[in-house]
């Protein structure tokens, strides 16, 4: 994460240190660790268990579990938890479903950003929630998110569909495609989004290829 980092055994347990201040350890403080505390579960009970995949954004860290559930916890001004709060958590939290309604489901992979989350979907459809100030969130808004939104196609038309893998930095956020292109958007001031323009975008465009020509192809994982 930005100054933490976190850990998953064998037993789907979750161990984290460094910075605790947004309580991004989840160990029900805020009080910074120089070795290893393991992650409590909900409201501080027990700990953590049956989780597959961690991954730590600047000051929050989520946790996807075996039944396809996910669980976030620490900085939340954004929503970038999407417990429909803007609530910091010592503790783990269940990601809510789009709107608010139920609980997100059904996932198979997670990636967390500066300050906002992906989800990918078993079905390959991908859903972003917290921080959305450059489009990072892909919804066709500038609109923080304290829900779960689908990412939408290219241009805004229908969703992005045939997703094996997501990746969000800082203030953008990438896609790998089922045919080996890549697709990113949110904050393109450097070019992080590779469209050959520094134009920030709302929805997905594909990475073009090197020199700006055509696209590029046969992508195996993105970072």
């Amino acid at each position: 994460g930005g100054y933490h980092t976190c850990a998953l055994k064998t037993d789907g347990t979750v161990y984290c240190w460094g910075a605790n201040y947004n309580g991004q350890l989840g160990d029900n403080t805020d009080v910074n660790r120089y070795t290893p505390v393991q992650v409590k579960g909900v409201n501080g009970k027990d700990y953590l268990t049956n989780v597959i995949q961690v991954a730590a954004g600047h000051n929050h860290t989520c946790a996807l579990k075996t039944n396809g559930a996910v669980y976030c916890w620490g900085d939340n001004p954004f929503g970038q938890l999407g417990d429909n709060t803007n609530t910091n958590r010592y503790t783990p939290v269940q990601v809510k479903g789009v709107g608010g309604e139920g609980y997100l489901t059904d996932i198979t992979q997670i990636s967390a950003g500066g300050a906002n989350t992906c989800a990918l979907k078993t079905d390959r459809t991908v859903y972003c929630w917290g921080l959305n100030d450059f489009g990072q969130l892909g919804d066709n808004a500038n609109t923080n998110r304290y829900t779960p939104v689908q990412v939408k196609g290219v241009g805004g038309e229908g969703y992005l569909t045939d997703i094996t893998q997501i990746s969000a930095g800082g203030y953008h956020t990438c896609a790998l495609k089922t045919n080996g292109a890549v697709y990113c958007w949110g904050n393109n001031s450097f070019g992080q989004l590779s469209d050959n323009t520094d134009i920030n975008r709302y929805t997905p465009v594909q990475v073009k290829g090197v020199g700006g020509e055509g696209y590029l192809t046969d992508i195996t994982q993105i970072s």
